[in-house]
Parts: C-alpha cells; structure tokens; sequence
C-alpha cells in the first residue's frame, strides 16, 4: 500500500482515479519530519488500511492540499485524524468551507516544517496554482498537475487528448495549462527557484515516479516554456 522511496523518511501510495471518464492515476507522498510528525501531500482514498498505516509511521500533524484540483479526498481524513493541520491554496480557503483550515500554501514555508520541505507556488498561470515542494533530505521533488505522464491504451480517447495535450507517454507541462500562463516572467521565477533546489527524483501524482535526472528534467521544462 505505502511504498517507501527514503528508507524512515518519505513514502508514496498510488490509487486510481477517474476525471471525465478516463481513468489515470494520483498519488500521495508522506513525509516524516524531524520531530517524527506525519506530512501528508494530496491525499488519496482513506481506507481503514491506509489509515492504520499511516498510524504505524507517526502522529498525523499536517495534510496539505497542494492544488485547487487536489482537495477531494480530505473529508475523511478530518475524522480519522482530528489533531491535524489542514494547509491549502488561497482559492481552496472558499472553495471548500467545510473543511477546518489551519494555513494558506504560498512561497512562505509555514514553520512547523520550514526545516524540513522548501516550496514555492507556481506563478502566472490563470487557473494553476500548485504549490511545488521538495524534501532535500530525501533529494525529491514533489509536484501536482504543473508536469504530467499519461499512461493510456494506443487508440483509446484517453491516449488521442493525452496527445493533444503533449503528455501521452512524455513529461511535460500540458498544452491547456501552458496555454493559461499569462505571466511568463513569474512562471520562469517560480522555476527558477525550482531549479535552485537539490533534488534527482521528482514525485508526481499523474504519471511515474522520476527515478533520476529530474533536475535535468525540470531544466528542459522550463526551457519549453520560454
């Protein structure tokens, strides 16, 4: 269920997902802190099995929604986890009243995990808002709907918009987000300090994890967007 990519520091676990009929997947990462407290980054699907996992690795102290996109699954986590924090965009703040947050995401690391995670909100996008992290202890980093990898069937519908979009079996920025960057001078700081980070793998939630190179990775990205 939870998959560790930094032997006592940082875990992911995938579900499928479904958005407009196609089926592609999302994924979770969990960071322990310093202090042995839980991070939680996009939660997926709670399950009585997920949650006692997620028991087993330490207190449950922060559950961040990263995106505007990426809030559907916290319901259930307000219930199994009362003591945590909920942190979430500007726009989620309205968005989603019922849920009790804590903090608003920005460029400012909150400090209760300033000495742990870097981030930085993607900026000049008219509907993108993600906040983009990275865990340097675990040298990841981790993003939500700014790159995207569709894994589809040759032929199927999923696989003709995946093209269209420039993400069928390639990592890349997709077309319909790229085309809502109305500042690309705010966009290229945003990667910018992005690239300023010390990172090889990059952990996303539409596609496979990066496994190396994803520094490279995010440098030919933000080429493509000059």
């Amino acid at each position: 269920m939870l998959e560790e990519l930094q032997p006592g520091r940082l875990w992911v676990q995938y579900a499928d997902q479904s958005f407009l009929s196609f089926r592609f997947g999302t994924r979770m990462t969990v960071i322990r802190l310093a202090d042995g407290g839980l991070f939680l980054h996009s939660p997926t699907p709670l399950s009585k099995e997920l949650a006692g996992a997620l028991r087993l690795l330490g207190p449950v102290r922060f559950i961040v929604a990263p995106s505007r996109f990426h809030h559907l699954h916290l319901g259930p986590y307000i219930k199994a986890f009362p003591e945590a924090e909920f942190h979430g965009t500007k726009r989620l703040l309205t968005k989603r009243r019922d849920i009790p947050w804590k903090g608003v995401l920005s460029d400012s690391t909150p400090a209760p995990w300033q000495g742990d995670i870097r981030q930085v909100q993607f900026r000049g996008s008219l509907i993108l808002d993600d906040v983009v992290f990275c865990d340097p202890k675990a040298d990841i980093l981790i993003l939500t709907d700014l790159v995207q990898f569709h894994e589809c069937r040759e032929g199927s519908l999923h696989a003709l918009v995946a093209r269209m979009l420039g993400v069928y079996q390639r990592y890349a920025v997709p077309r319909d987000i790229r085309l809502t960057i109305w500042d690309r001078d705010a966009a290229r700081r945003s990667l910018r300090t992005i690239l300023r980070w010390d990172f090889d793998r990059i952990v996303l939630p539409h596609g496979p994890i990066v496994p190396a190179n994803g520094h490279r990775l995010m440098a030919r990205i933000m080429q493509r967007l000059n």
